[in-house]
């Protein structure tokens, strides 16, 4: 997996595989983000299958799928929340780790003009 750090408690990554949710576990990672939608690709495993294999690690899961730079308000409280119960480092994916990062960075601009 190549993660890349965005902030001290939240890393971004390419798509994943179920099979790499027991390195995040052993990361001490404590929750995942899937911005990817379903079906973008053939042969990507989807986000139940991630989900199950998270939920067996112990990892809280959240399914925010993102269709290029769009994400919605709703998404962004969700994320919020999400982020609010899941205290500690976070792992976010979609295809490139880039929709991750945009939803992340647009939380954070959400919350700073909340302020």
């Amino acid at each position: 997996m190549n993660l890349t750090y965005i902030a001290d408690h939240y890393a971004v990554s390419p798509q994943i595989l179920p099979s790499d949710i027991t390195e995040l576990k052993d990361s001490d990672f404590v929750a995942v983000v899937c911005n990817r939608p379903d079906g973008e690709d053939e042969g990507q495993p989807t986000a139940k299958q991630i989900e199950d294999e998270a939920a067996k690690a112990g990892l809280a899961f959240i399914h925010l799928p993102m269709t290029g730079p769009m994400m919605t308000h709703e998404q962004l409280d969700e994320l919020e929340g999400f982020l609010e119960k899941n205290q500690g480092k976070v792992f976010s994916y979609c295809r490139s780790g880039n929709r991750s990062s945009i939803m992340y960075q647009a939380l954070q601009q959400k919350i700073a003009s909340q302020q």
